[in-house]
């Protein structure tokens, strides 16, 4: 089964701040991931490469066999099958057939990660 979503190696800088270094991320459809770490580590700037609203500085995105760092990718076209629930942020659309979750949550806050991206 080939992954929902597949990102590879990678590296995200700002200036001389190398924040994100070599992330491989692979997401089987249906397989929920949950992205936690302390504040400052780097969870929403990867849920931010992951949709391209931050291009990474290297690697590779591919989700749902788009590969969202190819240049000639329609990005507006693809992000309409991509939700991201980051920190805080709540989305109020309904769960839709075919919409690939992003979420992200802090130590101890799981199941609320969980529940934004069922209900993103």
């Amino acid at each position: 089964m080939r992954p929902i979503v597949d990102a590879r190696a990678i590296h995200k800088h700002f200036g001389a701040l190398h924040v994100l270094k070599g992330v491989d991320l692979v997401v089987a459809e249906r397989e929920l991931v949950f992205v936690i770490g302390p504040s400052g580590s780097g969870k929403s700037t990867l849920l931010r490469c992951l949709n391209r609203l931050e291009a990474p500085s290297s690697g590779s995105v591919v989700v749902d066999g788009v590969d969202l760092l190819d240049p000639r990718t329609d990005i507006n076209h693809a992000r309409q099958r991509i939700v991201a629930a980051a920190g805080r942020e709540r989305h109020h659309q309904r769960n839709r057939p075919g919409r690939i979750g992003l979420g992200e949550g802090g130590a101890g806050n799981e199941d609320r990660a969980k529940q934004r991206c069922r209900n993103a």
